[in-house]
């Protein structure tokens, strides 16, 4: 359910008409725009009596359409409570005692949210997957502002988080379709210097100078630290895995000392290509990745979890996107809503089944 004006009395009165059951969560998707407290709206919901979690996004995507304000309401139906992951920067996070005691054949698929400008994700989404392994398909993506400010961003019935991971095991299968389009346009390349997520050395070199070295040449104009974010978000980095597309890291700003912050952990000598993009393949790869989550899949909703930086790139063709989207959905299915989250970090499972933390994809999700 879209809810376009949003409040907290509109919130939690969307809640209640949802007619929640015994074994389903409320899942809440908010605009960073709507500027709720979250303390204040956990204590509304909270009164109520229902299990919900969510967080705050850059934009949602409701009745079809990009949304720069209001709120998303769902329900999961699920096999736990969320559960949450405190300090996730910190790697001192524990599995929570119910998933160690649950069967092989118990555990449903999973919904991951993370605060998406933390570090350390990408080490966390490896312990979960040591953990469930791939007898769990994933999806989910990084809460968070567009300005980049670390704040609480992620709410469960226990109150407002940062530096946070929630993890929600639902009885529904989920479907998935994971693309990005992006094209190699230079590399390869070696990350000799990192740091978590930002790169300081590439092959050796001051990471700035190399990567705008490649771009000037190939966008013939002039990068600096004012115009990085709106020039970079077409030019990110790709890290190659076996028998898969790149894991796309993003870029997102510089430092005086040359190093470039990226969405995401790059490990140090990591071998990394830097990449391009063109309207129509990004396009093409919504096509794509709806293709593949709808074969051989019986739904009855849509999840869908696109990269904000990805919307940006495309600007007013975006809407092209998703409206390739809704009509593949309307071919296999009529009365599906297309509906979603604009995320800062994608989470799928990728290439072989392995758990990634992905950036400027997009990933279709069907249950």
């Amino acid at each position: 359910m879209y809810i376009p004006e949003v409040t907290i009395e509109k919130v939690v009165s969307a809640v209640f008409t949802l007619k929640v059951r015994e074994g389903d969560v409320v899942m809440v998707s908010l605009c960073e725009k709507a500027g709720l407290d979250l303390d204040a709206l956990v204590h509304a919901l909270n009164i109520i009596g229902v299990p919900f979690f969510g967080g705050i996004f850059p934009g949602i995507i409701g009745e079809g359409e990009k949304k720069e304000n209001g709120a998303l309401v769902k329900i999961i139906p699920a096999k736990t409570k969320p559960l949450i992951y405190r300090g996730i920067t910190d790697k001192k996070f524990e599995n929570p005692e119910c998933l160690s005691q649950m069967s092989d054949d118990s555990y449903g698929d999973a919904i991951l949210l993370v605060d998406g400008l933390s570090d350390n994700i990408s080490s966390f989404l490896s312990s979960i997957f040591n953990l469930l392994g791939n007898r769990v398909k994933y999806i989910g993506g990084g809460a968070g502002s567009l300005s980049f400010v670390k704040q609480p961003c992620l709410f469960t019935n226990e109150g407002a988080l940062q530096d946070a991971a929630i993890l929600l095991l639902t009885s529904k299968t989920i479907s998935t379709g994971v693309k990005h389009g992006w094209e190699k346009v230079s590399g390869p390349f070696v990350a000799t210097q990192t740091s978590k997520t930002k790169i300081e050395e590439i092959n050796w070199q001051n990471a700035f100078e190399v990567y705008k070295q490649v771009v000037e040449e190939d966008r013939q104009q002039t990068l600096t630290v004012e115009n990085f974010f709106d020039i970079a978000k077409g030019y990110p980095f790709g890290i190659k895995r076996a028998e898969s597309e790149y894991v796309v890291r993003d870029p997102i700003s510089t430092d005086e000392d040359g190093s470039l912050l990226c969405v995401g952990e790059v490990s140090e000598n990591v071998v990394i290509d830097i990449l391009k993009g063109s309207t129509e393949n990004l396009i093409e790869a919504a096509h794509e990745a709806v293709e593949i989550a709808t074969k051989d899949a019986d739904f009855s909703q849509t999840f869908i979890v696109d990269c904000i930086s990805r919307a940006l790139f495309l600007d007013d063709d975006y809407s092209r996107s998703l409206d390739l989207i809704k009509e593949h959905i309307d071919e296999q299915k009529e009365g599906v809503s297309v509906e979603g989250m604009l995320t800062i970090g994608e989470i799928s499972t990728y290439g072989r089944g392995y758990l990634e933390f992905l950036n400027k994809t997009i990933v279709v999700g069907l249950m």
